[in-house]
């Protein structure tokens, strides 16, 4: 899985990241920003997109897990 994999199944899934800009990590990370007014809502699409993304590259990763937390964190 490359990052340019991530990204590109990121945006099929409905959000766009940005590709880390530290050149340590560039090949393993990426870079969540936003343009202005950011809901909890916004925060939980972007994690479900992450987890999508995740499953979709092959990675056994818990479904909802990361939502399930940030939902928790919210109330």
């Amino acid at each position: 899985m490359s990052p340019i994999d991530f990204l590109n199944i990121a945006k099929q899934e409905g959000v766009e990241f940005a590709s880390s800009v530290h050149p340590k990590i560039a090949n393993r990370s990426f870079r969540i920003g936003h343009m202005g007014w950011v809901t909890k809502n916004f925060a939980i699409l972007a994690l479900s997109v992450i987890e999508r993304t995740l499953r979709r590259l092959g990675k056994d990763i818990e479904m909802g897990r990361g939502v399930r937390s940030a939902q928790e964190v919210f109330i």
